[in-house]
């Protein structure tokens, strides 16, 4: 066979089957990243990824970007993980896209909407930061300089 009589011809259709094929693995990657990022996140340390959770993730992705959602998820991390905040219902990764992202977006203010009266009194005394969120940061780095030995 002659190579240069070899002719190829490709639709529109194949480019727009091979395109929607792409967009769908990439579509599972992105799902399977924001699983993976709420293991790591040791919030509830799910055992699969199932059909329901994939759907509702799916449908997140309509309102927010994958940006957003990691905010949330680690926002909803600390203050679960912390003794400052009175939020303390523990939903699964379904139930948090479908009901819990808005809340805990920075733009929404989580550091300050559920921050304990002690600590709404004891942030205004740490120096150098702005907001609840840097507050909490600062207070975990400086708890941590302590227990090695190196906080003065």
């Amino acid at each position: 066979m002659n190579k240069k009589n070899i002719k190829i011809t490709i639709r529109n259709e194949d480019f727009t089957i091979l395109r929607v094929m792409q967009e769908k693995l990439e579509l599972k990657d992105t799902i399977q990243y924001i699983f993976n990022y709420w293991l790591d996140n040791k919030i509830v340390l799910h055992k699969t990824l199932n059909d329901k959770t994939k759907s509702r993730i799916k449908s997140a992705l309509k309102d927010y970007t994958v940006k957003e959602i990691k905010e949330a998820i680690q926002n909803y991390a600390i203050i679960l993980h912390s003794n400052d905040y009175y939020w303390t219902h523990i939903w699964p990764l379904s139930e948090f896209v479908s009901r819990g992202i808005e809340k805990f977006l920075d733009e929404c203010c989580p550091f300050s909407n559920f921050a304990t009266e002690k600590h709404k009194l004891t942030r205004g005394r740490i120096e150098g930061v702005s907001d609840f969120k840097s507050a909490f940061i600062k207070k975990k780095r400086d708890e941590g300089l302590k227990q090695k030995g190196n906080f003065k």
